[in-house]
């Protein structure tokens, strides 16, 4: 007959664990972008999930975008500008050294898939429209 033991839980709070899609992102958006390069599919507020965990990015529509985690990951929040078009993105990031770029595919107006540098994630619309 298996033993169980119990374990404790530890809740641990992160720096954007209290985000709230109503109100502007922590980080604001940076100048510069264009928006004649930004698939209207790609606009809004999205999360990926990372366990523990979830990304918040928001591209506006202006060619910008902000990213943040709430993962217990390490991973830097970021800003820079955003391009995609007929399946294919670029992103480059001026708070930190980070360019990628990659394919996407809308499955569904709130759902996107892409795949990148750091491989194939789902992300899920949890705002609109972002706002410049």
């Amino acid at each position: 007959m298996p033993v169980w033991k119990r374990q404790n839980c530890v809740t641990i709070t992160v720096p954007c664990a209290g985000d709230d899609v109503r109100w502007s992102s922590t980080l604001p958006l940076p100048p510069g972008g264009s928006a004649a390069t930004v698939d209207p599919n790609m606009v809004g507020t999205w999360e990926l999930f990372i366990n523990p965990g979830r990304w918040i990015w928001r591209v506006a529509p202006s060619g910008t975008y902000e990213l943040h985690s709430e993962a217990m990951d390490n991973t830097p929040s970021n800003a820079g500008t955003f391009s995609a078009s007929n399946g294919h993105y670029t992103l480059h990031a001026i708070s930190m050294t980070w360019d990628d770029a990659g394919t996407y595919k809308v499955q569904s107006p709130g759902v996107v898939i892409a795949t990148g540098k750091l491989g194939t994630g789902t992300w899920k619309r949890i705002g609109g429209q972002a706002t410049t």
